[in-house]
């Protein structure tokens, strides 16, 4: 369990920070503005607007930056032997690293009731961010533009996933090949897919008091016929069908708990 100890964020910007240390505790800094240089013993990491190092407790650091630069600090105790080494990573697409921090920047300095125990829990997020990101590194910043996008469009009847692509400054082979290499799918079989599944949940459990063209629309095809069709090809049996399956099964484990 992770132990909060102070958060901030700078205001102005900065062209340099003293060498220090923070003994027994392990700050995240979050560069949000400018670039420069973090130095560490002998270690010497470049970082730019999005970037996020995990300094481990007691290691002396100091930053320089030629046009300044802005950051938002948080220190805590742990002893998560994965934060021994420092972290380097990135922020994503919607930045959801710098939604966390600034949650607990916002939770802290508000102090409402529970504050603490909300701090201590977001924290926990942002150090599985770390490890988590460290061992799979974040994905190329148009791939993951193009998941985010896809994902927030599953219900768009209207999205032309090739008219999205084509405002990726690179050529659509290229990034295809790319997106592919970092998520196992071509774009195209990525939308089909995340409808596909979005549509097999939403004909089951609570959901499956919609009907089958609800369903559609709810997966971005305006057309039954064709939702049915592309349901089918994915799990081999018509969206109808999968419902009453689903349906027949929960009336089986229905009758087993009252047995």
């Amino acid at each position: 369990m992770e132990e909060f100890c102070y958060i901030g964020i700078m205001q102005e910007k900065s062209i340099s920070l003293p060498s220090h240390f923070h003994q027994d505790i392990i700050e995240i800094v979050y560069y949000f503005e400018g670039e420069g240089v973090l130095q560490t013993g002998e270690k010497t990491i470049r970082f730019k607007a999005g970037d996020i190092i995990c300094i481990p407790a007691g290691l002396s650091h100091c930053d320089v930056s030629e046009s300044g630069f802005k950051n938002i600090y948080c220190g805590f105790k742990s002893k998560n032997k994965r934060l021994n080494d420092i972290v380097i990573i990135n922020d994503n697409f919607n930045q959801d690293f710098r939604k966390v921090l600034m949650m607990i920047l916002n939770a802290y300095y508000k102090q409402k009731k529970n504050w603490n125990m909300i701090v201590s829990k977001l924290l926990a997020v942002l150090v599985e961010y770390m490890v988590t990101w460290k061992i799979q590194s974040t994905k190329t910043y148009y791939v993951d533009m193009c998941e985010n996008a896809i994902i927030e469009n599953i219900p768009n009847c209207n999205f032309d996933i090739n008219s999205f692509l084509h405002d990726i400054p690179m050529s659509k082979t290229h990034f295809t090949r790319l997106f592919k290499e970092e998520t196992g799918l071509s774009p195209t079989a990525y939308l089909y897919e995340k409808r596909m599944v979005h549509a097999a949940n939403n004909l089951a459990g609570i959901s499956n008091t919609y009907n089958i063209k609800s369903v559609s629309m709810m997966c971005g095809y305006n057309d039954q016929y064709h939702f049915s069709k592309a349901f089918k090809r994915k799990y081999g049996v018509s969206p109808k069908m999968w419902k009453e399956r689903i349906q027949l099964y929960e009336s089986a484990s229905d009758s087993i708990k009252l047995d």
